[in-house]
């Protein structure tokens, strides 16, 4: 979806009737007529098209049809009719203002920084997190369990373990985020149970990189190397139809989970604000927020 609530005047907003071959009425710019209101513009196959939903009265019966055209020609068609291309599904996605992009976290006892960034797409919300060695030299961290809330909670964390972020619905700062409940994204019934890094496992971080290495353990089978930058997109959160989502712990991970098992519910996020909490294991914290503007 690229705009919403178009208004089309003259020739192109008489395109859509050459589809049940109805003839456009006189045009009579006095009167910006003829007109067609609550047109989309939306990309398809590498161009943009107008798309409207018209409601046409054939042989006795109302129908509805999803057009996708352009100023003289339709190109699309939903549902099937008349040998035209079939018109995609356009979800609609509010607009998501984000006041300021970017947020770090210098720890000054490891040489490690916290990033966080913000993005929006057509998809959502894009959220970046990762750790970034700001020495000019291989940096052995050994690692921590000082995540500032229940590190199981956050999403992404099995991606690396190192850095992951939480979601709250509100205006949330450091002074008071760890009163507020991170929205399930992340390990929702069915989300993988990660496994725990053996204890003391050493960090090795190349000069001025977010990429480290570490030894072989429950973690990896062998020593491996990964970037610690994590980026995830999404576009709202999961609730129970019935009842209340709860987080359940299990080892070293955990599921939100809802009492019936068939109950999960996905919910686009409703307008307001929300706050982005970027944490890493060494007890570092970034925030952000983002606001979700009505459609």
């Amino acid at each position: 979806m690229i705009q919403t609530n178009t208004t089309l005047y003259y020739g192109p907003a008489c395109t859509p009737l050459g589809l049940f071959q109805m003839s456009c009425p006189t045009i009579d710019k006095a009167s910006h007529s003829p007109s067609l209101s609550n047109v989309d513009v939306v990309s398809y196959r590498g161009e943009e098209l107008y798309d409207v939903n018209s409601s046409y009265v054939i042989n006795g019966q109302r129908l509805t049809y999803t057009i996708g055209f352009t100023n003289d020609t339709i190109i699309c068609v939903s549902p099937l009719y008349d040998g035209y291309a079939l018109c995609p599904v356009h979800p609609v996605f509010p607009a998501i203002g984000i006041p300021t992009p970017s947020a770090s976290a210098l720890n000054a006892s490891t040489g490690l920084r916290l990033d966080l960034e913000l993005s929006s797409s057509t998809e959502g919300i894009n959220v970046t997190v990762g750790v970034y060695n700001t020495l000019d030299k291989v940096n052995n961290v050994t690692s921590a369990s000082d995540w500032a809330i229940y590190s199981n909670s956050l999403n992404d964390i099995c991606g690396n373990q190192v850095a992951a972020f939480a979601v709250y619905q509100g205006n949330y700062g450091a002074g008071n985020f760890t009163t507020g409940s991170p929205l399930a994204m992340d390990n929702v019934h069915g989300g993988a149970v990660c496994p725990q890094l053996s204890p003391s496992v050493v960090y090795s971080f190349s000069p001025d990189s977010g990429v480290a290495s570490i030894p072989g353990g429950r973690f990896a089978s062998g020593p491996s190397s990964m970037n610690v930058t994590l980026t995830y997109t999404t576009s709202g959160y999961t609730t129970c139809s019935v009842g209340t989502l709860s987080f359940r712990p299990s080892d070293a991970s955990g599921l939100w989970e809802c009492a019936q098992n068939d109950a999960y519910k996905f919910n686009p996020f409703p307008p307001g604000t929300y706050t982005v909490v970027g944490l890493d294991q060494w007890g570092d914290v970034a925030i952000l927020h983002f606001v979700v503007a009505g459609l």
